[in-house]
């Protein structure tokens, strides 16, 4: 559930209002965890030759997924891993 592209919503979620809304719509193709993930999984593999340097980054991305994996209830408990894979997709889309 730590890199599944569904969200599991414990309320109301961005997919119950993209019926409503032409940007939500579209940004929900494009922007969601399905697309982050595995770019962000490139980026790790692509910059592994440097992990002197990015070590931080690696031990964080993975002590939070571990600890997402362990308490993972709701969608809304991978979102402070958003902003560390966000970092390793920038360098797998570069």
């Amino acid at each position: 559930m730590v890199v599944n592209d569904y969200e599991v919503a414990d309320a109301e979620s961005a997919i119950v209002y993209a019926d409503a809304s032409f940007v939500l719509r579209v940004l929900q193709n494009v922007f969601r965890f399905g697309v982050l993930c595995p770019l962000a999984a490139l980026g790790i593999v692509l910059t592994w030759r440097r992990w002197r340097e990015l070590w931080v980054f690696y031990a964080l991305t993975f002590s939070m997924v571990c600890a997402i994996a362990l308490f993972y209830v709701m969608a809304r408990y991978r979102y402070p891993l958003v902003p560390l894979l966000i970092l390793f997709a920038a360098a797998g889309v570069v």
